[in-house]
């Protein structure tokens, strides 16, 4: 059953990495075979794999830096998805784990192991930064500390923390972006409102417009924010921060549509407005933009909107026409 199973996956990660001896499996171009990480005879015959059928966490991390080669398509594989399978903070652990290589190993391999290490965490702080915590980030601040003064590692301890500073800097520009002072929207001398000139642009440019701020938004979004729906759970917001911006910027934009039909004074300007939105939605369905459309839509379906008298029924019957679609 499935807690039999959380157990048994619960106790092979308490095992640590130098001390498991399972059997990985790896597929190769021929099949898929079991191997012993012991067994070098093996591993000399699956250098070409292709992919991984099954293993603890403690053989993924080995074969993630193995110091014979690196795979990455796996690294890439297996950063943006491990979080279905385990915590930041494990993983971490395993690959600390993994780089205080046991005593009898040759030296030129320790060095290729540690060295494997640190381009796995490189890798990670530079593709999936908002992983890190606070916590984490002071265990891993604590660990290169500790590289410097007592490993003898300055090489690799000022390599990571380059690469962590500057995803913080990064992460904090960010966040001063978020609260400057929206730039005040003027109206040109010939223009009376900003609100005539929202009217007077063509639905296909202001459908560009939206679009553009969209596309902003989308391109920030990692693969890995798609797992395991952590949008909808509040304690994991902090995975999927660029899909919450998203879905925040859809109800913002419907909140935004709703609020200029129901702004004009008399019936014939909420209808024209109402009518505006309609042509503006099927300008983005032109452009394939189908989550801000979505939002538009949902803003001119919202029961305020919808208790006006004869809205839908009064506007134009083309627009009207190609809506239903």
């Amino acid at each position: 059953n499935k807690a039999n199973k959380k157990e048994a996956s619960q106790a092979d990660e308490d095992i640590n990495i130098w001390d498991d001896q399972s059997e990985i499996r790896l597929e190769t171009n021929n099949q898929s075979s079991a191997n012993s990480s012991n067994n070098s005879t093996a591993n000399n015959n699956t250098n070409n794999w292709t992919g991984i059928a099954g293993g603890t966490l403690n053989k993924l991390v080995e074969k993630l830096t193995s110091h014979e080669s690196i795979n990455t398509r796996f690294l890439q594989t297996f950063i943006t998805t491990y979080q279905s399978f385990t915590t930041p903070e494990k993983l971490f652990s395993k690959l600390l784990e993994r780089f205080y290589v046991k005593s009898g190993t040759s030296q030129d391999k320790e060095q290729q192991i540690k060295l494997r290490v640190c381009v796995v965490l490189q890798y990670w702080v530079g593709h999936q930064f908002f992983d890190f915590d606070d916590d984490l980030l002071k265990r891993i601040f604590d660990w290169i500390h500790t590289l410097a003064r007592k490993e003898n590692e300055t090489q690799l301890s000022d390599l990571m923390s380059q690469a962590i500073n500057s995803k913080i800097n990064e992460r904090k520009m960010k966040l001063k972006a978020m609260f400057i002072k929206p730039q005040e929207l003027k109206s040109p001398d010939n223009v009376k409102s900003i609100m005539d000139m929202f009217t007077d642009l063509k639905e296909g440019m202001l459908a560009q417009q939206l679009t553009i701020v969209d596309w902003a938004i989308f391109s920030t979004i990692e693969p890995s924010e798609l797992l395991n729906q952590a949008w909808n759970t509040p304690k994991y917001y902090y995975r999927a921060p660029n899909v919450i911006a998203m879905i925040q910027r859809a109800n913002k934009l419907s909140h935004w549509v709703s609020t200029m039909v129901l702004a004009q004074p008399t019936t014939k300007g909420r209808r024209k407005m109402y009518e505006k939105f309609m042509g503006i939605a099927l300008e983005l369905r032109k452009l394939n933009n189908y989550h801000t459309m979505m939002g538009v839509i949902a803003g001119l379906n919202t029961s305020p909107i919808g208790r006006l008298a004869g809205m839908k029924g009064e506007a134009s019957s083309r627009l009207t026409k190609h809506f239903k679609r």
